[in-house]
């Protein structure tokens, strides 16, 4: 089974050290779910995986080099309506998908009526799924999300939830949620620190 492999972790913003000592497996066909307190590491944690932040110790090994991420913060281009949004993530990728592709995946999670309008027109539920929709389409070995429900009512969570899992194709999913109810939903493994 291939797996990230996190050995004896430690992360430090100065003085202070955020995580320490920190070991586990994530399968890279599993769907895993990192719940802690605010403030105790769960987006530094991402971040390290990433390779976005150094590690101050311990070793992370197994990252496939191909990951769609969904930030906590937004990062959507606002000028740009739903489709070039798309493109433009794809064309990077160098990943073919046609328009008619992408009004399939929009149509599932309610945003297809909308996809002519600039992203910054859209409230930031409708711009969190756009997000988790080019995670997700994207062909990537691994998908990370970082608390991706944020701004998502109850009706539309359940449909994302669906759509994840509907089309991950067996990609190992990492996300990070203050919320039990949403591992339960996906079938997560929990990872507490």
């Amino acid at each position: 089974m291939r797996e990230i492999l996190i050995e004896n972790l430690k992360i430090c913003y100065g003085s202070e050290t955020v995580i320490d000592n920190f070991s586990c497996s994530i399968g890279l066909n599993d769907i895993t779910a990192i719940m802690a307190p605010s403030g105790r590491g769960k987006t530094t944690l991402l971040y390290a995986l990433l390779n976005l932040i150094s590690i101050d110790g311990g070793r992370i090994s197994g990252v496939p080099e191909s990951i769609s991420v969904v930030f906590q913060e937004g990062r959507l281009f606002e000028d740009f309506n739903a489709y070039n949004n798309i493109f433009a993530l794809m064309n990077k990728r160098k990943t073919g998908i046609t328009k008619h592709e992408i009004q399939q995946h929009l149509k599932e999670l309610n945003l297809l009526e909308h996809a002519e309008k600039k992203t910054r027109e859209w409230s930031g539920g409708m711009k969190r799924r756009l997000e988790i929709i080019r995670a997700v389409i994207a062909q990537s070995e691994l998908i990370i999300l970082d608390e991706p429900f944020k701004g998502i009512d109850d009706k539309n969570k359940e449909k994302v939830i669906d759509y994840i899992l509907k089309n991950r194709r067996d990609r190992g999913i990492i996300m990070t949620t203050h919320n039990k109810s949403e591992i339960g939903m996906l079938n997560a493994r929990l990872l507490e620190f």
